[in-house]
């Protein structure tokens, strides 16, 4: 973590210089060629000022091996492309359950999903009003890891401290993603581990499951959101 962080900086220095670098040497050939005009309407040293123009033409500006390495994995692709469809605001139908034997309930909520840092994330803010009773809200972040070709997904919310991590792959249809990551169970002081799953129905309805582990390992499904666009 510490070199890709060191990596990025000098990729960031070197895109400053580069940029720098671009904006002197068009300043420089500006006055190189106003110098040249000045020549030519007093007469003086036309042939020498071709000449001098026709070497600095030569010259090419080489991009940092560094840089273009971080630049080959910083854009937005293909499959930042997939999370596109869940763009807006919707109304959330929730249901859930605590263990594997016990009864749904039932609560709503609304979200909102937009792209951050020019598309390369997508940030999903949910709000409800009495969930499992009493005022929530939600982060999750949403991205596509290019160089470790997975989906990353954080969650954080108003009824913890920790930041739950998982990553993720899409189907080929480009409509349904797995999750599934490890977290810490705070009643038996146990690693767990969970899943979800983000279905992509239509335009205007998205489904997400969430799955977790009992005490001997078998997983059930805990949660179900039906998101319908507002």
């Amino acid at each position: 973590m510490k070199v890709r962080m060191l990596l990025s900086g000098i990729a960031i220095a070197a895109a400053m210089l580069f940029s720098a670098g671009q904006v002197l040497g068009d300043e420089k050939d500006s006055d190189k060629g106003h110098g040249a005009k000045h020549g030519q309407e007093r007469g003086e040293g036309h042939e020498h000022g071709e000449g001098h123009e026709q070497g600095d033409t030569d010259e090419q500006v080489e991009m940092d091996p560094q840089m273009v390495a971080w630049m080959k994995y910083a854009m937005p692709g293909e499959h930042h492309e997939y999370l596109k469809p869940m763009m807006g605001n919707w109304n959330l139908a929730i249901r859930y359950r605590m263990t594997a034997e016990a009864e749904w309930q039932e609560d709503k909520a609304t979200a909102v999903f937009r792209w951050i840092l020019g598309g390369r994330f997508m940030m999903q803010e949910v709000t409800g009003e009495e969930f499992m009773g009493q005022r929530f809200e939600g982060l999750g972040i949403i991205g596509y890891d290019n160089y470790a070709k997975k989906y990353t997904c954080t969650w954080q919310d108003t009824m913890m401290t920790m930041t739950m991590i998982t990553t993720g792959t899409c189907d080929s249809s480009g409509k349904e993603f797995t999750f599934s990551g490890e977290y810490d169970d705070v009643v038996t002081g146990k690693t767990k581990k969970g899943k979800s799953v983000i279905r992509i129905i239509n335009e205007n309805k998205l489904v997400w499951e969430g799955y977790d582990t009992t005490e001997d390992g078998t997983e059930y499904q805990s949660m179900e959101i039906a998101y319908t666009r507002a």
